[in-house]
């Protein structure tokens, strides 16, 4: 009676399937180190009841799975089809990585409409790295009257853990991946949902111009490239299911945290959404202390050597005025910006909960910033010319290839300690032309206080 069941089954998947369904055999993306053996679960989603089930796998090379004594598959029934009779096998004329998986049953169907029908163990070899796909084919299934049907072929996608570098320049939008780094949590976003963090590589992946810098370059503009004290590490944004706690705060910022695995959503500004929460560790370290950057650094400059920022980093800029949702470089004077750099650098003020920015205001930031568009020979190549008005700023173009996003800032002031668009910024004197405290030519001035040759006057009635 075995045999007969088992031979009536097994012609019947081999017949023409008599209509496809939409139900779904499955394996779930997964990570694998090199060399590591891990147990994989086979999932069906089912509407139609079934008792029997036929699937082929494709495994990439440097993936095998498990086979026993007699060198055949070894496929473990699970509590859905633990009634069933599974057999795993590598057909005839096909290839080495070639897998099938069979099952029958004597009395119930498959039990259940979601979740695992079997299990098997997959090795990975020393060489193994990247992402890879196993293909599952020729899925046929046969309800309790014997018909088939066939089901759609799938993937898997299945990758090994990288480096947040290795990320960077390897990963794929879409697939799960696991960061082989320790990271440090640098910033966490107001609701708790997104975590900001950084590899240690410090200076291994310099997306940058040449090392040294130019020597008409002074050093006390924090413009220029110095490895001994800029920080050139990766950065990622981890989006969390559910906010933070504030007793959770504490334990994560300023921490190393290890486990980030979830899908790559952004590959240009990485961005992992998690389904677990990374694990902190219980050294805290120092306080991360961000790179001090001026707005030049977000343009190109063919003198000077600037730094580029790293997409998603954790920044600070020194120095920015602010106009209509842009930051322009300060003019040459008082000391600031003697290399006359020209940019600007458009704002996106989705995180930003402080004090509202007035124009002509001179600011330090505290920012994420973000790329636009991939950079081309490690250089913001600029091609945007916009009309300025005028306020007291370097001309410069409003690079195309970085918007930042303000968290907090600290307003310039006056020696009077009041806030000013002067003080600080400044305006070319001696041209006998009035303006106002934006830094706004006035033609005919009415009673208050203007900017006359460089100074400060009053304006009576």
């Amino acid at each position: 009676m075995t045999k007969l069941r088992f031979l009536t089954i097994s012609l019947a998947l081999l017949l023409p399937a008599a209509i496809a369904r939409a139900d779904k055999v499955w394996i779930q993306d997964f990570v694998i180190s090199q060399g590591e053996t891990k147990t994989v679960e086979l999932l069906l989603d089912n509407e139609v009841v079934y008792n029997s089930l036929q699937c082929d796998f494709e495994l990439p090379d440097g993936l095998s799975i498990v086979k026993n004594a007699n060198n055949r598959p070894i496929f473990t029934a699970t509590s859905r089809t633990a009634t069933h009779m599974i057999q795993g096998s590598q057909p005839s004329g096909t290839g080495p990585n070639h897998y099938r998986i069979g099952m029958i049953t004597m009395s119930n169907p498959i039990s259940g409409n979601s979740g695992a029908i079997a299990t098997f163990q997959v090795t990975a070899t020393d060489d193994f790295h990247g992402h890879h796909v196993i293909v599952l084919s020729n899925i046929r299934v046969g309800d309790v009257n014997d018909v088939s049907y066939k089901l759609d072929d799938n993937v898997c996608n299945v990758t090994t853990p990288l480096s947040l570098a290795e990320l960077v320049s390897e990963g794929e939008e879409g697939v799960k991946y696991s960061v082989s780094d320790i990271l440090t949590c640098a910033y966490i976003t107001n609701d708790g949902m997104t975590i900001y963090a950084k590899d240690d590589n410090a200076f291994a992946m310099k997306d940058v111009w040449p090392y040294v810098p130019s020597s008409e370059q002074s050093g006390g503009n924090l413009i220029y490239d110095d490895p001994s004290t800029f920080d050139q590490s990766n950065w990622v944004a981890i989006n969390l299911l559910e906010p933070l706690s504030t007793n959770q705060l504490a334990t994560y910022l300023n921490h190393k945290i290890s486990g980030v695995t979830g899908v790559l959503k952004n590959r240009m500004n990485p961005e992992i959404d998690v389904e677990q929460l990374p694990v902190p560790t219980a050294d805290d370290g120092a306080a991360y202390t961000p790179n001090l950057y001026t707005v030049a650094s977000f343009a190109e400059s063919n003198t000077y050597f600037v730094m580029p920022p790293k997409p998603q980093e954790y920044l600070k800029i020194r120095w920015a005025v602010y106009n209509d949702g842009v930051f322009h470089v300060i003019k040459n004077q008082n000391g600031h910006n003697t290399e006359d750099l020209k940019g600007a650098v458009k704002a996106d003020m989705s995180m930003y909960d402080g004090v509202e920015f007035k124009n002509g205001y001179m600011y330090d930031l505290v920012a994420i910033v973000k790329a636009l568009k991939p950079r081309t020979g490690g250089a913001a190549i600029l091609s945007v010319s916009p009309v300025y008005p005028p306020i007291p700023v370097q001309d410069g173009e409003i690079s195309e290839y970085y918007e930042i996003y303000p968290i907090s800032s600290t307003e310039y002031v006056d020696e009077n300690g009041m806030p000013t668009a002067i003080g600080k910024v400044g305006i070319d004197s001696q041209d006998g032309v009035y303006y106002n405290l934006l830094g706004q030519p006035v033609t005919n001035p009415t009673p208050g206080i203007y900017i006359h040759n460089g100074k400060k006057v009053v304006v009576g009635r």
